[in-house]
């Protein structure tokens, strides 16, 4: 145990010394770029490592081709101080410069670093953090929970982080930063009990999660097929692709949704509601967010979304663990794409 604290020591040792050259009035790029590396050579899983190697590429790029005009190039120029602001804001492990940190190891190397996509990741890490722990908040649903949560799920549906990952293999990666947040903020900053985080797999969670699936199983098939939004499609799926659509599932949807609406909003909404009234609530809100199946307005969606947010709810609500309700939303939404999509 004394010898790995060591190592992470002497890690935070050569990146605060990378931090210092890269503060500089004019940065060593070199100097912070062997250090950066020193440190990454000993936590090959330190996100501060990376993102001061990252900057500090850029940085020794400057320098070596003695060349000013070399921001404007990259489309930096006006931009190079919130890059130094990133480093300064997030070089000291905070949650809330994880974002940020995330971005610069992206962005730099890959010459596609936008001032306005650096700032507004900035704001909304940083500002949010500030609302939700500026004071002691109470347990209950404050109006800066309100607020917060409008910041999130906005910044989602209109798609405004999209521009950090131009590429469409990084489709879910502003969804994951998303994640980052919001499990930053309720769980760090605002530390809400009762979200049940935790995805050590349990009989209980399992056996929830299912029995949710079940129940929910025959309503959705019915409806879906009454309303002619589901369409039954009698095939064998080829073991690769449904295993992969799992995982994917699990990862990239259930996750993300499921810790938003049940392990936070409904949550909250139990601390001003009665539980019941507190799931449909909940229920309502996450049909709704589903409003834009195929680019225009589905009522036929938004409904069986609905209806299946209720029984997310109950696996949430039964030993209050995400994973149980993670388990239920995976299973509903590989059964409806692999059969009746």
């Amino acid at each position: 145990g004394c010898a790995v604290g060591d190592r992470y020591e002497l890690a935070d040792q050569h990146l605060a010394v990378a931090k210092t050259a890269l503060s500089q009035a004019n940065p060593d790029g070199d100097s912070a770029l062997r250090e950066a590396r020193a440190a990454l050579a000993i936590d090959a899983a330190s996100v501060d490592a990376a993102a001061y190697v990252a900057y500090a590429y850029f940085a020794k790029k400057q320098t070596d081709t003695a060349s000013p005009s070399l921001l404007q190039t990259l489309g930096l120029g006006d931009h190079y101080n919130l890059v130094q602001l990133y480093i300064r804001k997030s070089g000291g492990g905070a949650g809330e410069g994880k974002a940020g940190k995330a971005y610069l190891v992206f962005a730099l190397p890959a010459g596609v670093f936008h001032g306005s996509v650096a700032a507004a990741i900035l704001a909304l890490t940083l500002g949010l953090a500030t609302l939700l722990g500026r004071s002691q908040l109470p347990s209950r649903l404050t109006w800066q929970d309100l607020a917060a949560l409008a910041v999130l799920v906005g910044t989602h549906l209109l798609r405004l982080l999209e521009p950090a990952w131009p590429y469409p293999g990084l489709a879910a990666l502003p969804k994951l930063l998303l994640t980052d947040t919001v499990l930053y903020l309720y769980l760090v900053v605002r530390a809400l009990d009762g979200i049940g985080y935790s995805l050590a797999p349990t009989a209980s969670a399992l056996k929830i999660g299912l029995r949710e699936w079940l129940f929910f199983l025959p309503l959705g098939i019915g409806l879906g097929t009454l309303l002619h939004f589901t369409l039954f499609h009698p095939r064998w799926p080829v073991l690769g692709p449904f295993a992969a659509g799992i995982v994917l599932t699990f990862l990239f949807i259930a996750i993300p949704e499921e810790l938003f609406f049940r392990g936070i909003l409904q949550n909250l909404l139990e601390t001003r509601l009665d539980r019941r009234c507190a799931l449909v609530l909940a229920s309502i809100l996450f049909g709704f967010s589903h409003y834009h199946r195929g680019g225009s307005f589905d009522w036929r969606y938004v409904l069986l979304a609905s209806i299946a947010g209720v029984f997310y709810g109950r696996a949430w609500g039964a030993n209050r663990q995400l994973l149980a309700s993670i388990i239920t939303h995976t299973a509903v939404d590989v059964f409806w794409a692999s059969w009746f999509r």
